[in-house]
């Protein structure tokens, strides 16, 4: 019952991988990462 969002959320892949849900990546992104690192993941 909850408002359907903007956009649907990316799978667990293109979140992190799915083991680092527990790390705040939205508010602490890794600014040494390049942009393709985690894609690569």
């Amino acid at each position: 019952a909850r408002p359907p969002l903007d956009r649907p959320l990316p799978p667990p892949h293109q979140r992190g991988g799915g083991g680092l849900r527990v790390l705040p990546l939205r508010r602490a992104p890794r600014p040494a990462a390049p942009p393709g690192a985690r894609a690569a993941l």
